[in-house]
């Protein structure tokens, strides 16, 4: 999705489809906003549906057709929404960069739910019952919960518990021959 016109096409989707949870990713370059810059917004709706979003070239100019404010006003028309749960792997580190671009109203519907007054388990919920339909959800977290010596790299986790093939492997050997045939046309 490189212009605003297309993102705009994009959030009609969305809710057109009713769609209300995100799964987001984000690349960056750098440590922090003042010495770096975001990247790309990537997020899914489904299972096999998502669209990247490139904000910046590999030197940190602008590449989004309608400039990042308009990017950030469709996107936060896509995500904002107390009914809306945002999904993340460590998404307290792409947090920090999508604060950077306005969309701070993330922080808010990424915080775990509280407890109901005088919870009961069964009518008025304990926190922990609510993370099933409130907050945010971050795979990190959940794949310490569920094994607190694993590996937490997302490419790790995607391997284990998915069918996906590793991406390197056809990446590497694609490395190899463009390397071969470069020298060779030297």
């Amino acid at each position: 999705v490189q212009s605003v016109e297309h993102l705009h096409e994009l959030a009609n989707r969305m809710e057109s489809e009713r769609r209300t949870v995100f799964a987001i990713d984000c690349e960056y370059e750098g440590n922090t906003p003042r010495d770096g810059w975001l990247s790309t917004v990537q997020f899914s709706w489904a299972p096999q549906k998502a669209a990247v979003i490139p904000l910046r070239d590999e030197f940190g100019q602008v590449d989004f057709q309608g400039g990042l404010e308009q990017a950030t006003r469709v996107l936060e028309r896509i995500f904002r929404g107390n009914h809306k749960r945002i999904v993340g792997h460590y998404f307290n580190a792409d947090l920090f960069w999508l604060k950077s671009m306005g969309l701070d109203f993330l922080q808010d519907q990424f915080e775990p739910p509280q407890d109901d007054d005088d919870p009961d388990g069964v009518n008025r919920f304990f926190a922990w019952q609510k993370t099933a339909w409130e907050g945010g959800f971050d795979t990190m977290l959940a794949a310490h919960a569920h094994e607190e010596t694993s590996d937490f790299g997302l490419k790790d986790l995607a391997l284990k518990h998915t069918t996906l093939p590793n991406y390197e492997v056809p990446l590497d050997e694609w490395r190899k021959s463009e390397s071969a045939r470069l020298k060779c046309s030297v």
